[in-house]
C-alpha cells in the first residue's frame, strides 16, 4: 500500500518540473477562460408543449437557463430549504412513490441526468443553474437545473424534463441549462 502511495506521489511530482513556466505548459497565467456552449440558441426549437410553460432562454456569463413549468399535478416538486441550506424536502427514492406527495428536486434532476445519459446525451450535472440571482435565497434564487454543453441537445433535455414531470404527475418548475464549458488545465 505504501509503495503505491509513494509511487503515485513520485509520479505526480515528476510529471511537471516546478521550474517549467506557465507559457511552456501551453497557457499564460490567467488566460484560461470558460468556452461558450457548443452550437447556438437557434437550435432550441421546442418552445411549446401542452400543459407546460417553457420560457425563453435567459443568457448570462455561465450559459443559458430555460425555465420549464408544469402548473398542475398530484405531486409537487420539493423545493423547501432545510437546515444546512440544501433542498431536502420530498421523496428521494423515485421507485417508491406510494403515498409520496412531494418529490425532491435533486432526486428529480438526477433522474433526468441518468435518463439523458442512457440515451447517449452528455448531461452536465444538476444544481444551481446559470444566471442564479441569489444562492443565499430560496428556490427561485437558485435557478435549479440540469444541463448540457451543446445547444443541439436542448430540445431533448426540455422534452425529457417534461416527460418525467408527466410520468411523476409533478407540478412545479425546474430549468434546462446550456452551460459554458469550464476552463481546465492539463497538469
Amino acid at each position: 500500500m505504501w509503495r503505491v502511495l509513494i509511487l503515485a506521489a513520485a509520479a505526480c511530482a515528476t510529471a511537471q518540473a516546478p521550474s517549467e513556466s506557465p507559457a511552456k505548459r501551453g497557457y499564460e497565467a490567467g488566460s484560461c477562460k470558460a468556452q461558450p456552449p457548443v452550437g447556438n440558441p437557434s437550435q432550441f426549437t421546442l418552445r411549446t408543449r401542452p400543459g407546460f410553460t417553457i420560457a425563453e432562454p435567459m443568457t448570462c456569463q455561465r450559459g443559458s437557463y430555460i425555465r420549464i413549468e408544469r402548473a398542475s399535478g398530484a405531486r409537487k416538486l420539493g423545493i423547501e430549504r432545510v437546515k444546512g441550506g440544501g433542498f431536502g424536502a420530498g421523496c428521494t427514492d423515485l421507485t417508491k412513490l406510494a403515498g409520496c406527495t412531494s418529490i425532491n428536486v435533486g432526486a428529480f434532476l438526477a433522474q433526468v441526468d441518468a435518463e439523458l445519459k442512457s440515451e447517449g446525451i452528455d448531461a452536465a450535472g444538476q444544481g444551481a443553474g446559470p444566471c442564479a440571482p441569489d444562492l443565499d435565497g430560496d428556490y427561485s434564487g437558485w435557478n435549479m437545473a440540469t444541463g448540457v454543453h451543446d445547444w443541439k441537445d436542448v430540445d431533448r433535455l426540455v422534452a425529457k424534463i417534461a416527460e418525467l414531470m408527466d410520468r411523476y404527475d409533478l407540478s412545479g418548475y425546474v430549468g434546462a441549462s446550456v452551460y459554458a464549458i469550464p476552463c481546465a488545465f492539463a497538469l
